[in-house]
């Protein structure tokens, strides 16, 4: 062990306040020696620690310039235990800390112009480099084989240094640039670095390619924010960074190293409350782990989330304080396994604000993977990112050879091979796959997962029996797909990707020759994602063009477009902005179906066969339907047979809505539990997860977070049956299902739909590995549609 522990102690504090987090028996609140806020936590790298003393270690620096390290250990418990090893003071405020790659030593950006290295084995502080005025922060790594350290102040310099040979150690500075702009926050995950400045410049580096004379910055640009710049991280792959302001919003941007830059913004939680709507608090940091790609957003409103950036998904919730203290300080142990993060007072509101003399917290939680598991999907796509992968096969995607492996319930069992949750089922119209030379007897299921896989399966219905074909085709996506869709007239599948693009995969099935082709075919947006692509039912008549396609996107766009007669390449006609991320997408029956976060949705009627340049403002102003639920929408789904839609929402409830007749339309209770311990009736409200309408006898399918799955008569007003369809019981969560045009099969899947827990009264446990076993899990389910049992509740 360096050197002799400091004596402050550790262990947990008996009156830490519960109300600070929902499940704060995870959380523990160490003991320290800071008399002003903690600025910085960093832990050290996991490898070199674990060879030295065994156990994790943080550093923790305040403005008061002390600095003090900490060893945690984690004993089984609920809770991270921690022990003081050692401290020391700066001198001066520390503004940024870096640990040297072999975790024996730390590097301290000083505002006293310096920069220091605090050898833990001696306990000794030593100047070994430094700017003109304060050093802001500051970068350790290794290039070539050699260690590197970065640093940028506020005297505009970004300098390059390396270590120079004998005693005492010194930085020997190599090259640097200057940047016009003091450096306020900068952060490096080799070989990507990112400074910002006042003015919402930022600037970045690829240290692969720096040489003896040129250390000037890759690129520059505008930050994708409107508001001055609070904090700073790049991606643990250094494929970007995520960049906080002080208007509480948090946007993420994507670098190409060898191309261009992307990005897309996202809103933060820092927001303020219900009770003070118009106020908003300023992000203090951002911190990302290593080991899933997840990252936390911390602020000035004392409340801290995990986010999951690639599906834009919130994975944890926590509460402020009472009274309220800013949090100043968080890090990520590299396995993610830990969260140490520092209560005080943030300088926000400035000298006045520090009358309410803000008492400082340092805190460690014991991080439940379910709190920062990131889709399996995703984490393999940071892990391969190559090119597409295009696969034609038979048997191998299935876990199982004994494709009728059934279920306790009686249902066809089925399991991907590889593969993670699934996110969309969808089968393929009666009228459509002879044109394959697919025997009568077959249908196509198609189905997509969250790490990129988009699979075709035959479904043989020859017999009494439903099962599998052996011949399937499959394709991996480069980037995660947002949604599928048939084409009208060849088997194939359009395809809605998260990198904004539209890709096109054809399958053509000849005697002993199956084979397929997938390309892109459009980029709904260069920096947004596609949620949905769909080719029309009928083509409408543009001018001299034919508009077959139409597109909504995180962009809030709904776009227009033009095929060529090869289907190869589509060319935009004209866009509908709906002002606002577009969530959730669909088209059927000649209705575009478009909503955003509000209740609203917005619906396109293509009745018109011809449309001009002059008239086609038309078509561009979408009639709005309020739908009036309480909660968001979840999914919607239009219908096959009339002029109307359903929808679902978190909570718990559907709608029924008619265009062409509003006085039809109507809204019923589903997927909820009324408790038998409560007098007054309290209920818990799953989401619905999703929607699949037959085009016979009006019958549709809601599935849910409550497991369940349930087939309806819109027009009769009726639940026709439910499914408990797992034979765990009504636990796992269903995420994707489908049913077919006649409502005579169903097919669904399992799996963790992230939404954590139910609303309501009693609040559900679930934990992520309950899923783990169910991932890429589907079922094959036969179906009556002539049942009935009983009437829905408006």
């Amino acid at each position: 062990m360096w050197g002799q522990t400091s004596g402050f102690g550790g262990g947990q504090n008996q009156n830490q306040n519960q109300n600070a987090n929902q499940d704060a028996q995870f959380d523990n609140e160490i003991q320290h020696p800071f008399q002003d806020s903690i600025a910085i936590i960093k832990y050290a790298p996991l490898s070199p620690v674990y060879q030295s003393i065994g156990c994790p270690i943080f550093a923790a620096a305040s403005w008061d310039g002390n600095i003090a390290i900490y060893q945690t250990n984690d004993t089984g418990g609920p809770q991270i235990q921690a022990q003081g090893m050692l401290s020391t003071n700066n001198g001066a405020p520390i503004l940024g800390l870096c640990w040297q790659p072999e975790a024996q030593a730390l590097l301290i950006a000083s505002a006293d112009n310096n920069i220091k290295r605090w050898d833990l084995a001696t306990n000794q502080v030593t100047v070994v480099g430094g700017h003109s005025q304060p050093v802001k922060d500051i970068y350790c790594c290794t290039l070539n084989g050699n260690p590197l350290v970065v640093s940028g102040g506020w005297d505009c310099r970004v300098k390059f240094w390396t270590w120079q040979q004998g005693s005492p150690l010194k930085l020997n500075q190599v090259g640097e640039a200057y940047l016009g702009k003091p450096v306020h926050y900068m952060s490096g995950e080799f070989p990507l670095l990112v400074t910002a400045h006042s003015e919402l410049y930022l600037h970045y580096w690829n240290l692969q390619n720096l040489s003896n004379n040129d250390f000037s910055p890759a690129g520059v640009f505008s930050s994708p924010l409107k508001y001055p710049t609070t904090a700073l991280s790049v991606f643990p792959d250094a494929k970007g960074f995520a960049i906080g302001s002080i208007e509480g919003r948090c946007g993420i941007k994507y670098i190409d190293l060898q191309k261009n830059i992307t990005q897309t913004t996202v809103d933060d939680t820092a927001t303020g409350s219900a009770q003070k709507p118009s106020q908003v608090y300023a992000v203090n940091g951002i911190a990302f782990n290593k080991q899933f790609g997840t990252f936390a957003t911390y602020g000035q409103d004392g409340v801290y989330f995990f986010w999951n950036k690639d599906t834009k998904s919130k994975l944890r919730n926590t509460k402020p304080l009472n009274p309220s203290i800013p949090i100043t300080a968080a890090d990520f142990l590299e396995n993610a396994t830990q969260f140490a993060y520092a209560y005080g007072y943030d300088w926000g509101k400035g000298a006045e604000g520090q009358k309410n003399n803000y008492p400082v917290k340092l805190m460690v939680r014991k991080v439940q993977e379910s709190e920062v598991f990131k889709k399996k999907a995703l984490k393999k796509q940071m892990e391969d990112s190559t090119a597409t992968e295009v696969v034609v096969f038979s048997n191998y995607l299935l876990e199982t050879s004994d494709v009728n492996e059934a279920d306790q319930n009686g249902y066809n069992r089925y399991k991907l091979k590889k593969c993670d949750t699934i996110k969309q089922i969808i089968i393929s119209p009666d009228e459509g796959a002879y044109l394959i030379s697919v025997p009568s007897y077959h249908n196509l299921i198609a189905m997509c997962t969250w790490d990129g896989w988009v699979v075709i399966f035959m479904l043989n219905k020859q017999s009494d029996q439903l099962y599998l074909s052996s011949q399937s085709f499959k394709f991996k996506s480069q980037a995660p797909v947002m949604s599928i869709s048939w084409l009208k007239d060849r088997v194939g599948l359009l395809i809605a990707s998260s990198d904004g693009s539209i890709y096109l995969m054809n399958v053509i099935s000849e005697p002993n020759k199956p084979t397929q082709s997938y390309i892109q075919i459009g980029i709904h947006s260069s920096e947004h994602a596609c949620i949905g692509a769909y080719q029309l039912h009928k083509d409408l008549s543009f001018d001299n063009s034919i508009c077959n396609v139409v597109s909504g996107g995180y962009d809030g766009f709904v776009r227009f477009w033009i095929s060529n007669p090869e289907f190869t390449s589509l060319q935009q006609l004209f866009e509908c902005n709906l002002l606002a991320p577009v969530q959730y997408f669909h088209y059927d029956n000649n209705l575009v179906l478009a909503s955003t976060k509000s209740q609203t949705v917005n619906v396109w009627q293509l009745t018109n066969q011809v449309i001009r340049s002059d008239n086609y403002h038309e078509i561009k102003e979408s009639l709005q339907i309020l739908t009036n639920h309480s909660q968001p929408i979840t999914c919607l789904q239009a219908l096959r047979q009339n002029k109307g839609f359903i929808t679902g929402s978190s909570e718990a409830k559907c709608g029924y809505f008619n265009v062409e007749k509003q006085t039809d339309n109507f809204k019923f209770k589903c997927h909820r539990i009324t408790s038998i311990f409560s007098n007054d009736g309290d209920t818990v409200c799953y989401p619905i997860n999703g929607i699949s309408v037959s085009s016979k006898e009006q019958i549709f399918i809601t599935f849910g977070g409550d497991g369940k799955l349930m087939q309806w008569n819109y027009l009769k007003r009726q639940k026709l049956r439910e499914f408990p369809m797992h034979s765990k019981g009504n636990k796992i969560p269903l995420v994707a299902g489908a049913i077919n045009d006649q409502a005579t099969f169903i097919v669904a899947a399992y799996g963790d739909d992230y939404s954590q827990q139910a609303s309501g009264v009693f609040k559900s446990q679930r934990l992520s590995e309950q899923f783990q076993d169910e991932d890429a899990n589907f079922y094959i389910l036969k179906t009556q549609p002539s049942a009935q049992q009983n009437l829905l509740l408006q």
